[in-house]
């Protein structure tokens, strides 16, 4: 069953009023879809409300081209759901939104720029554990999330954070982005003290990639602010309260992982000889 029909299915218990009929199979009323096998199309059928009497076996609902709204919508939950894609204008019509979740799906791109576009009052967006390889141009920074504070991405394929990704958020105070194979970094990445006062946390894993940041000439803020919580001996430690060195990254650093390896390994060789 696609996003499409999950969301308003969810939404359907907020409108009031009387929704017409969409397929009509019981003969009460007179449909205003067009009907086929697992698709129902109600284009640009004037609706205000989402009709009903639609099929369970449907897995394409279109409603575009209508006047359709969810004025009291606050949170949608869509977790768990095996979702590959989010259709264009999915969001459109809340108002109200606050919390919206998305983790654990299969989203491996988020094709329209826009698809959280005008959601002024969310403040939670949760996009952790999918397969994100690359976030678009300008989809939050461009998207008037002026009350966001949490936004979760963690547990992502992504390789590359936009310089400017996260910039025009003023109220966010949370970034999670630990997790995420990232290869290219720019001083960017983490948003101002300008654009972002209240951040407070920008979590990430620590790898020899980030070795640029610290060249950034805003590191004081930067590094303050970035959270490594991996590789685990420097769990939770701001990054200018570490070095590239202390992960591994050549040099006299080089061998730190195999003698935390060692030590761990020895460890647990005690413990078996004194069970």
């Amino acid at each position: 069953m696609s996003i499409v029909w999950v969301l308003l299915t969810i939404a359907a218990v907020t409108v009031e009023g009387q929704p017409q009929p969409a397929c009509d199979s019981v003969g009460d009323g007179s449909p205003v879809c067009s009907c086929g096998t697992g698709r129902i199309s109600c284009k640009d059928a004037d609706l205000t409300d989402v009709p009903t009497d639609i099929p369970p076996d449907t897995d394409t609902l279109e409603l575009s081209g209508n006047s359709i709204t969810f004025p009291r919508l606050a949170h949608l939950e869509l977790r768990s759901n095996k979702l590959a894609s989010l259709p264009t204008g999915i969001f459109d019509n809340l108002p109200r939104l606050e919390g919206l979740q998305l983790d654990n799906n299969t989203l491996e791109s988020l094709e329209d720029p826009d698809i959280f576009k005008d959601l002024q009052n969310l403040r939670v967006l949760d996009l952790q554990e999918n397969n994100l390889k690359s976030l678009p141009s300008g989809i939050f920074s461009e998207s008037n999330l002026e009350r966001l504070k949490f936004l979760s991405l963690h547990y992502n394929a992504l390789t590359e954070i936009e310089n400017g990704t996260f910039d025009n958020l003023p109220s966010v105070e949370y970034i999670y982005m630990q997790y995420n194979p990232l290869k290219k970094v720019g001083c960017g990445m983490v948003p101002t003290k300008d654009m972002s006062p209240f951040l407070e946390t920008f979590t990430i894993s620590c790898t020899c990639d980030l070795e640029p940041l610290f060249d950034c000439p805003e590191f004081a803020w930067l590094g303050y602010k970035t959270l490594c919580l991996s590789p685990i001996w420097i769990w939770r430690t701001p990054l200018n309260y570490t070095s590239p060195d202390r992960w591994g990254c050549g040099g006299s650093g080089s061998n730190h992982t195999d003698w935390f390896v060692l030590a761990i390994l020895l460890f647990l060789s005690s413990l078996f000889i004194s069970a």
